[in-house]
């Protein structure tokens, strides 16, 4: 017991007097070693005013934005987060403020606040788990100005992709002048106009990443594109 009391305060001194932009610098960085890459992603929605079976997609995403994906039936895409880059997150100029270091999920994370500069930026604060031992993001929690506060839990499993996601679950409650903002429907229809405030979990999984494929500029402007 003293020992695991001596390694939990050894490490909360160690993570203190790291510096967080460096660690943001560091997953930014290896995630960028990623050019491109495809996976298989099923969505399980339950969200009020929103009746959506479970639907399966393929995702293609190419540094450091282009996004694409294909799906032979009908799918209700949640907007946010859905490839998870780092850049989503950590614009060319932002602060970054460590607050303290706890577990998750058996997880030493240490905790640390973003605040964008620029007033273009769509996030007005994020809080993120970071875990500096596997250099991945646990867990993030963003508040934004459409859509309201959305907080997502990242699960890594994939040994071949330590740095991509096996499973995401999305947590949120949005206005109805978030709604479009939210979701988009592979059939190219408008996202739900419901009146009444969002809410629900959306829980994503990701199978059979690959990676570095070289993919073209013009893969992501197809006709039939389904971007964002």
């Amino acid at each position: 017991m003293k020992i695991l009391l001596l390694l939990l305060i050894a490490t909360s001194i160690f993570a203190q007097e790291r510096n967080p932009k460096e660690l943001l610098d560091l997953i930014q960085s290896k995630f960028n070693n990623i050019q491109d890459y495809s996976v298989d992603i099923e969505i399980k929605i339950d969200v009020n005013f929103v009746d959506a079976p479970n639907s399966n997609a393929k995702l293609y995403f190419k540094q450091p934005d282009k996004v694409k994906i294909k799906s032979d039936g009908f799918a209700i895409i949640p907007k946010q987060g859905l490839t998870f880059s780092p850049s989503e997150l950590l614009t060319d100029s932002y602060s970054a403020i460590f607050i303290k270091t706890e577990i998750i999920d058996s997880f030493m994370v240490d905790i640390i606040k973003v605040v964008p500069l620029e007033d273009s930026s769509d996030i007005l604060l994020s809080t993120l788990w970071v875990d500096p031992l596997y250099n991945v993001i646990r867990k993030v929690e963003s508040v934004t100005k459409k859509m309201g506060t959305i907080t997502i839990y990242l699960s890594y499993e994939h040994k071949a992709t330590p740095m991509l996601p096996s499973v995401a679950k999305f947590f949120f409650n949005t206005t109805n002048s978030g709604h479009g903002t939210m979701f988009k429907n592979s059939d190219k229809s408008e996202s739900n106009k419901e009146k009444g405030n969002l809410s629900g979990t959306v829980i994503i999984n990701y199978s059979n990443y690959l990676l570095n494929q070289n993919l073209d500029d013009s893969f992501f402007v197809e006709e039939d594109e389904f971007d964002f």
